[in-house]
């Protein structure tokens, strides 16, 4: 059972990653069938589509319906779905990582809970602990439980110069710095996928996870 999460987990992350080239978000949350993508105000009060909510909220549900369809066909996985969005605003900033704290406890208890009426047969878990159906449970990628964490890194990739000389050692243009070894370093930006729990270093993961937009 948990070779066909591992699938669609694949599925939500190639899909999440061209969301976030087309909307730019801070920081991107999924797992099962759930996207959440999470946006942090600027300074200069900057914002797709001028803040207009209802076009930001269609364009995001009609795009990922899109590109989900298209890879589950690319997939071979004859699955029915619906996606609807929901827009949350918080008053309080720091709530915006509460609430993926909690999204990420539903996903472990969902996953948890999900394998263990597959690979036992049963429906009911009423009188069960999470710990107590993990413990049944066979070894599964520890990700699984955790959830997808997509963010925006920059980066840095040395090449040959292509220009044979240099007329001003270290010079910095378009961010590219040129050193004196005849090469160039480039500044890059990729989007990393990582897995960690949001509630560990709460302070730290709110600092760099939702309030930095790149890392």
């Amino acid at each position: 059972m948990y070779f066909f999460i591992e699938r669609i987990n694949s599925v939500l992350i190639n899909v999440s990653k061209k969301l976030y080239l087309k909307f730019d978000p801070t920081i991107i949350y999924t797992f099962h069938n759930e996207i959440n993508l999470v946006f942090f105000y600027n300074e200069n009060g900057e914002c797709i589509y001028d803040g207009n909510m209802n076009k930001i909220l269609t364009s995001i549900v009609s795009y990922a319906s899109i590109l989900f369809s298209k890879e589950l066909e690319q997939n071979d996985i004859m699955l029915d779905f619906t996606f609807d969005g929901h827009l949350i605003e918080f008053d309080v900033d720091y709530e915006t990582l509460n609430f993926l704290i909690w999204r990420q406890f539903v996903c472990k208890r969902n996953t948890i809970s999900l394998l263990y009426k597959c690979l036992h047969n049963k429906k009911e878990t009423n009188n069960l602990s999470l710990d107590d159906m993990k413990y049944n449970l066979p070894i599964v990628p520890h990700e699984l439980f955790i959830g997808n964490i997509l963010k925006k890194h920059n980066f840095k990739t040395v090449i040959k110069n292509p220009v044979n000389e240099i007329t001003n050692d270290n010079k910095i243009t378009n961010d590219n710095e040129i050193t004196n070894n005849n090469e160039i370093t480039k500044n890059r930006k990729k989007i990393g996928v990582e897995y960690f729990y949001f509630h560990k270093n709460f302070k730290n993961n709110y600092e760099e996870y939702i309030k930095k937009k790149v890392l």
